[in-house]
C-alpha cells in the first residue's frame, strides 16, 4: 500500500489475532517513509512527496498501465489525461479485448442469466437454464459444460487448434496493453432475486475460468 506518495507498507501482515496472537501464522510487513521529498504537481496542486516512494508508485503504475518503464507519465495521476485517457481507455481495450477471444467470461453486457445462458449455449454447446434456476444448476452446468467444451479442444484436429489459437494470441498480444480490466459490475445485474449477493457472481466467474468453487 502507497499512501499520498510519501509512506508505503509492503507485506501481509494483518491487524487481527490471527496474525498477531503470535501462536498462528508467521507473517511480516515492512512500514517505509521517505524522509527526501520533492515537489511534484498532483491534480491541479503542487504538493511535496517522497522522492524514492514517488518513482517507485510510478513504476508500478506503467507496469500496470503497460507505459514504457522509467517514463513519467504516470507522476500526475490525478489528472484526466492520466485518469481517463490512459487508465480507463486501458481497462476498457483491454476488457473487450479478453471479450473477443473469451467471450463466456463474465462481462457487464450480460445483464441477465438468459443473456449469459445463450453463451454457453453458443460456446459449449449446452444451456444453464434448462433446469429451474438456482445456484446449485448453475455451478453443474457450467462445469459441464466447460468439460465438454475442454473435450471437444482435446479432440479437434491439431493444425485446425493451432491456428486458432494463433489467431487468438495474435489478437490479444496487438490489442492488450498492461494488467487492468474492467470490473463487470453489470453482470447478471437484472436477477437481483438470483444475485443476492456478490458471492455467486464470483463463483460463476471461479468456474467459467476453470478454478474452483469458493466456500
Amino acid at each position: 500500500m502507497i499512501v499520498d506518495d510519501w509512506c508505503l507498507i509492503v507485506g501481509s501482515a494483518n491487524i487481527n489475532d490471527r496474525s498477531m496472537i503470535g501462536d498462528r501464522d508467521s507473517e511480516m510487513a515492512v512500514y517505509v517513509e521517505d524522509k527526501e521529498l520533492v515537489n511534484v504537481q498532483m491534480g491541479s496542486k503542487e504538493v511535496a512527496v517522497g522522492k524514492n516512494i514517488h518513482r517507485f508508485r510510478m513504476e508500478l503504475m506503467n507496469k500496470l498501465l503497460g507505459e514504457p518503464p522509467g517514463t513519467e507519465t504516470t507522476s500526475n495521476f490525478l489528472c484526466d489525461e492520466v485518469y481517463k485517457d490512459i487508465l480507463l481507455r486501458t481497462a476498457k481495450v483491454n476488457t473487450e479485448a479478453f471479450h473477443a477471444v473469451f467471450p463466456e467470461f463474465p462481462h457487464s453486457s450480460y445483464r441477465s442469466l438468459a443473456e449469459f445462458d445463450e453463451v454457453c449455449a453458443f460456446t459449449y454447446g449446452a444451456r444453464c437454464s434448462q433446469q429451474p434456476l438456482n445456484v446449485t444448476v448453475i455451478r453443474i452446468s457450467i462445469l459441464q459444460a466447460v468439460k465438454e467444451h475442454e473435450e471437444s479442444l482435446k479432440s479437434m484436429d491439431v493444425k485446425v487448434r493451432f491456428e486458432s489459437d494463433k489467431k487468438n494470441i495474435e489478437s490479444l498480444t496487438q490489442s492488450v496493453k498492461g494488467l487492468v480490466c474492467r470490473f463487470p459490475l453489470k453482470f447478471l445485474e437484472l436477477d437481483p432475486t438470483l444475485i443476492s449477493s456478490e458471492r455467486l457472481k464470483a463463483q460463476i466467474a471461479d468456474v467459467v475460468s476453470g478454478g474452483r468453487f469458493f466456500t
